[in-house]
């Protein structure tokens, strides 16, 4: 068994309850195969206005979420 981090913040905790989750199925680790490759958004073509659409939508959606609750 071996993974890839892709992670730009280490997602140290991460590797540590996936080794511990494949320790009980009693898989063997290839360490020489594990590597760290970090991925950013602009890597896979995001922009910085992608989170700010994704808050917009969210908070449009939590605001008609409101207006239901106070109408009914």
């Amino acid at each position: 068994m071996a993974w890839i981090n892709a992670s730009t913040r280490g997602a140290v905790a991460a590797h540590e309850s996936l080794r511990t989750v494949l320790g009980y199925a009693k898989a063997r680790i290839v360490e020489e195969a594990c590597s760290e490759i970090p991925v950013t958004g602009a890597m896979l073509g995001m922009t910085a206005s992608w989170p700010t659409r994704r808050s917009r939508a969210d908070s449009e959606v939590a605001g008609g979420a409101g207006a239901r609750g106070q109408a009914g």
